[in-house]
């Protein structure tokens, strides 16, 4: 039995390294492979049922290290940093077919991702990918999952058809298109208020009743006041994925790690990733610059885009920075990203497919590392509109924007559905009338029904590269979803005893805001009305539930009743009406459009 044992193992491990090495070679003997493989798996079968189980670990590992030994480094092939023998081939932007002329949406034609359930024998899998003629490209443990370049080119719909044909198939768990899509940062700077150098206090004071100047966005969230109880909140880690991140700014230095050494020297630092950084954990009380939001955060980073403008990203890129920062131990995770400004609703039927594709593979990925006992919280933003300028369904944003009900896909393991989406939060944009607490919804800023809650993301004042001056303006559902992520983040600090369906719950949970964001740049779009996040209330609501109850939590005041608006004031629940100024010259401007470009807060 032990020499059996030892020839099967030696066997398999020269047909993988053969098949993924000389896949010529493979081809010329399939048949005889087959019948080989065939006989193997009987005779073992017929000397003992566990065999192949007892042997599937190590064959493995072994064939799976030897592959990536001689593959690393080679054709576009690199290191995951998911785990030891994870790696992955990254296509290059001329070998990505466009779905359409105008597009920017795509997909790999010669690849695609294959996840198995787990305890498949691996002759099963080898089996299966020889039947499709394929070699291994790339290979993720921790999910079951393998990158497999086919032997030939093919059609969007042959790929379709093959992911639906192995999906369906007993052994696995999902087949996917390797899509790939022109991702854009979802700000740029804005004209400055000020001297970068600090000469003019940009603030205008600390008032969360009247929310004003550059720290609007801590106010309106009244972040103040939950900082009062910073003394229950413990260290929590927090990850970014983000174009490039200025370590040694004064704000952020000592705050940002990587999840290991290549990750660490691939980063670009830029202003959006480091903006991004700052708005969730700036360095408080050091007297300079300004104060983050979760000032117990410890930030675990990931440079996704180390080349700068827009370019083909595929799944693969995405999905191991994701992956790398939850095995790591990042609680909640951040991604400033989005694809819609390259979407043209003319060719939403591709795009719907894209969803299908995407939403199927990020949820799957979801489900199973949850499965494995980790727990956390993905926050990204709406995105910015379309292709035309103009906003549209969040689900088409790409990445975890487009999971839903429908489109959600846990596998057959213990997560489920509901567990899935609770794991999930979509930030869209706010900003506010003039000088007082009467918000709307950016007009950059996407709606749907994937929309989870809103934040200030129009005129934020956060860091910026130590080239550019350190501190500037940026607006977009970019800077939406690190004030969420920031106060997600604090929430869950405050009760590290919470799940991250918990922490979803009370942020998103109306009880626990105070005012309501409206859509009012945009006709036909009026019903979505969308809460805006409230730090204070959602920590309080985390500290109840560790049985430390504050009884002095303020409610809405008198003088916060809404006499003059521009919008229906049945469109807002009486509680959450708030203060405007009709007399502000603002509101004598009749495009209201014209009021955020005065203003400076025109997200791209």
């Amino acid at each position: 039995m032990k020499a059996f044992k030892t020839a099967l193992c030696l066997f398999l491990v020269l047909v993988l390294s053969l098949f993924a090495l000389r896949p010529d070679a493979i081809e010329k003997s399939i048949v005889t492979l087959k019948r080989e493989i065939a006989q193997s798996a009987e005779r073992a079968k017929t000397t003992s049922p566990d065999l192949l189980k007892q042997v599937e670990d190590p064959t493995e590992i072994n064939a799976i290290a030897e592959i990536k030994s001689m593959s690393v480094g080679k054709d576009g092939v690199t290191l995951s940093d998911t785990g030891e023998n994870d790696f992955y081939r990254e296509a290059s932007p001329d070998e990505i077919v466009s779905l359409t002329d105008s597009d920017d949406i795509g997909f790999v034609p010669d690849e695609i991702l294959v996840m198995f359930y787990p305890g498949v024998p691996f002759i099963k899998k080898l089996s299966l990918i020889n039947e499709i003629g394929g070699t291994v490209t790339g290979y993720t443990a921790i999910l079951n999952k393998y990158q497999i370049k086919l032997s030939e080119e093919k059609s969007f719909d042959d790929l379709c058809a093959l992911a639906d044909e192995l999906t369906a198939r007993d052994e696995v768990a999902l087949a996917s298109c390797n899509m790939a899509y022109k991702f854009y940062e979802t700000a740029v700077p804005d004209d400055p208020w000020l001297d970068p150098g600090g000469t003019y206090d940009v603030t205008y004071g600390w008032n969360e009743d009247r929310p004003s100047g550059g720290n609007w966005w801590l106010e309106v969230t009244d972040t103040v006041s939950a900082w009062d109880n910073v003394k229950y909140c413990s260290d929590i880690t927090v990850g970014v994925i983000d174009s490039g991140f200025e370590t040694e700014h004064e704000d952020l230095a000592g705050k940002i790690s990587f999840p290991s050494k290549r990750f660490e020297r691939l980063n670009i630092p830029t202003s959006h990733g480091t903006h991004v950084a700052g708005i969730i954990a700036a360095k408080a009380n050091n007297k300079k610059g300004i104060t983050g939001i979760c000032q117990t955060a410890k930030l675990l980073c990931v440079d996704w885009s180390p080349e700068k403008g827009q370019y083909w990203s595929t799944d693969e890129r995405i999905f191991t920075a994701f992956v790398s920062l939850v095995t790591h131990g990042a609680k909640v995770i951040n991604l400033s990203l989005g694809a819609t400004s390259g979407f043209d609703p003319g060719n939403a039927f591709f795009w719907d497919i894209g969803v299908r594709f995407e939403s199927a593979f990020y949820s799957f990925v979801i489900a199973r590392l949850l499965d494995l006992g980790y727990d956390f919280l993905v926050v990204q933003s709406a995105g910015n509109g379309d292709k035309n300028d103009e906003i549209c369904d969040s689900r088409y944003n790409g990445t975890f924007c487009g999971i839903s009900q429908k489109t959600a896909f846990p596998g057959l393991g213990k997560a489920k559905k509901q567990d899935v989406l609770d794991r999930v939060v979509i930030a869209g944009s706010i900003t506010q009338a003039h000088n007082g607490k009467h918000f709307y919804q950016s007009s950059f800023s996407n709606i749907g029904d994937g929309v989870s809650i809103c934040a200030p993301g129009s005129s934020v004042y956060s860091c910026t590269t130590i080239e550019n001056g350190s501190y500037t303006w940026l607006s977009g559902t970019s800077m939406a979803a690190p004030v969420v992520t920031g106060i997600a983040a604090m929430t869950w600090s405050a009760n590290p005893s919470l799940s991250g369906a918990d922490v979803k719950h009370i942020i998103t949970d109306t009880a626990n805001t105070k005012y309501d964001a409206i859509v009012y740049y945009n006709d036909g779009y009026d019903q979505y009305v969308y809460p805006v996040i409230n730090a204070d209330l959602s920590v309080k609501a985390a500290l109840r539930l560790r049985g430390i109850d504050d009884e002095t939590t303020e409610t809405t005041s008198d003088d916060e009743t809404t006499t003059d608006t521009l919008i229906d004031p049945k469109s807002l629940s009486p509680e959450r009406s708030a203060e405007y100024d009709p007399d502000s010259v603002y509101n004598t401007i009749s495009d209201m459009e014209t009021v955020e470009k005065y203003r400076h807060e025109i997200g791209v």
